[in-house]
């Protein structure tokens, strides 16, 4: 599906790039930032962004670059920078207003974000505005500032200083010249603006002419090729009692005769090599001409059209919104004698272009003061992960795995979900999961069968799982285990292994899980038996004589495989017996030996 955003743009930003000056920002709230609690019995989960380590009481971000957040670590808002717009520099006359602005590539949508956080000469101040304002005394102001996004802080700024200038100072002003566009057409208008100058300074202090010193006093003017090929514009500043530096000058702008590149673009911004989207959400691209229509020759007119559809002449395509895959798809535009052709991008629309996640909740049954972690379960591989805890998106949570630790019951009723993107595809989870916090920890089970048999000499492994755990290694209950109602000593894990079994392991078992002070809750017991070693049959048919480990013989006494030579039973086969016979012709030689070289 796709997300349509409103775009901030500065009016001074004119000359920068989109990348510069708009980053599209997902909706939001501000939420409270609290880290992802931890201790012994509620340890760290490693993510993208958050490490295993806990430090008083916290899951540690893999850098200063991540807040920690109650979702674990996220990226924070790239850090701003204070700067004055193009047409001032660093500068200022006492008693003028100085403005400056807290810039950073990342916005937010109205009423969301970003916050902002302003320190003026070293003193916190209560603007919380994109751009601030002071007066300008007799010493330079130094600014500060950095931007909340979501509830996410960044780090502060560094120093920006606007310097106090005086009668008998030398300015550090470079005048310039900003003329827009640089190239167009004859008949088309451009702007030309004298600008680097200080704050305060008066308009006549800054003078803008033309090649014979003449004012200019409208900024914006109709290029006429013909006579303005060889004249040029001067910029210079004048206050008494300052010294400036020597003006500058700029030649008119290039004359364009044609355009000189086409591309496809989605929206503001070129669309991506691969397009894929819903139908019902289906993108319109644009055919977008380099300079812009609006700076190339009024005539003859561009006439543009579409590889994928004949139907479509005009600079939009509004794809149908039925599924159809368009494979190599290009926009051309025609102007006289001029042709263009962008590159090629492929486009998908389709209800099923990636398979729907699922949410994963470990434990599916957490309590309170435990720890609980969602992942969205996906086998795309290059996706972007995004989540919603009751319908609000988590804001800066793109990692594949969240988690909440010191969980309380006020949780109970949180609905999860997940959405993967690929390629400006976005589908949701199939599922929302509810994580609903418990005040008991859930009895465990012993995995598998009631009733286990186990071949002399083989592996015992049982395993204890519980809905309030997380199956990993990072283990929120604790763990105890039993053999016929007496404790086994050193047994604390949620896996009991014994690696050669004997007569004596044969036994009902059971697994003990506690968290904290709640009461412990103990499993069903388990039967284990242990049987003889090899592989079990009745008559020779059950022993694979292909097998090398076998004869291909049963013995129907034993009702066991009689296994090859060199092998012995143990466990539920037979197993390779070299090793423990080389070992022994060399301790039969070493013994040999020993009186000898004595």
């Amino acid at each position: 599906m796709w997300c349509y955003r409103r775009l901030l743009k500065v009016p001074w930003a004119e000359n920068k790039t989109n990348k510069e000056i708009i980053q599209m920002a997902d909706v939001a709230q501000i939420t409270n930032v609290n880290a992802v609690t931890c201790n012994a019995d509620s340890k760290c989960v490693k993510t993208a962004y958050t490490t295993a380590d806990c430090k008083s009481n916290k899951c540690e971000c893999i850098s200063n670059k991540y807040a920690q957040t109650i979702e674990g670590c996220v990226e924070k808002p790239v850090k701003p920078k204070v700067i004055v717009d193009p047409r001032h520099n660093a500068e200022s006359f006492e008693g003028a207003t100085v403005t400056v602005t807290c810039f950073s590539p990342i916005v937010g949508l109205a009423g969301l974000g970003p916050e902002y956080k302003w320190t003026v000469d070293g003193k916190a101040v209560t603007a919380t505005t994109l751009t601030h304002t002071a007066t300008m005394g007799k010493k330079d102001i130094k600014f500060k500032c950095a931007l909340k996004l979501y509830g996410v802080e960044s780090d502060m700024s560094d120093e920006f200083v606007v310097k106090f200038i005086k009668n008998g100072d030398t300015s550090t002003a470079k005048p310039k010249i900003l003329v827009t566009p640089a190239e167009l057409a004859d008949g088309r208008t451009f702007t030309v603006l004298c600008i680097g100058y200080p704050f305060g300074l008066d308009s006549a202090g800054i003078k803008l002419t033309d090649e014979k010193d003449q004012a200019i006093t409208k900024p914006t003017i109709t290029f006429a090729a013909s006579t303005m090929a060889s004249k040029k514009f001067k910029c210079a500043f004048e206050k008494t009692g300052i010294t400036f530096k020597s003006g500058v000058e700029q030649k008119y702008p290039k004359e364009i005769k044609t355009m000189e590149s086409v591309d496809i673009y989605m929206g503001a911004l070129p669309a991506p090599d691969i397009v894929a989207s819903l139908p019902a959400n289906a993108p319109t691209l644009t055919c977008f001409v380099t300079p812009v229509k609006d700076y190339l020759p009024a005539t003859p007119k561009i006439e543009f059209s579409w590889s994928s559809t004949k139907s479509v002449t005009t600079q939009d395509w509004a794809i149908d919104k039925t599924a159809k895959s368009y494979v190599d798809v290009t926009c051309t535009a025609t102007q006289g004698t001029t042709t263009k052709t962008s590159r090629k991008i492929k486009v998908t629309i389709d209800d099923n272009y990636i398979a729907k996640p699922t949410v994963k909740a470990y434990p599916p049954k957490p309590v309170k003061d435990s720890r609980v972690q969602l992942t969205c379960d996906t086998e795309e591989k290059d996706v972007q992960y995004s989540w919603t805890k009751d319908g609000t998106t988590i804001p800066g949570q793109h990692d594949h795995t969240i988690q909440y630790g010191a969980l309380a019951s006020s949780m109970t009723g949180g609905v999860f979900k997940c959405s993967i993107s690929k390629h400006g595809f976005t589908v949701e989870s199939a599922a929302a999961h509810t994580v609903t916090v418990e005040t008991d920890i859930q009895k465990p089970a012993i995995a598998g069968p009631k009733t286990k048999e186990v071949g002399k000499k083989g592996e015992l492994k049982l395993t204890c799982n519980s809905d309030s755990d997380v199956p990993t290694a990072n283990k929120i209950l604790s763990y105890t285990w039993a053999k016929n109602g007496n404790a086994i000593a050193k047994a604390t894990k949620s896996v009991y292994t014994v690696k050669e079994t004997k007569d004596g392991d044969a036994g009902k078992y059971t697994c003990t899980t506690a968290f904290k002070a709640l009461p412990k809750k103990t499993s069903d017991e388990v039967k284990v038996q242990v049987i003889a070693a090899g592989v079990k049959c009745d008559d020779d048919d059950d022993c694979d004589g292909n097998e090398k480990s076998l004869t291909g013989k049963c013995d129907k006494q034993q009702k066991r495989c009689v296994c090859a030579k060199r092998y012995e039973a143990e466990g539920s086969e037979c197993v390779s017996g070299v090793a423990q016979t080389v070992a022994s012709v060399f301790f039969v030689l070493v013994a040999a030996l020993v009186p000898r070289l004595m």
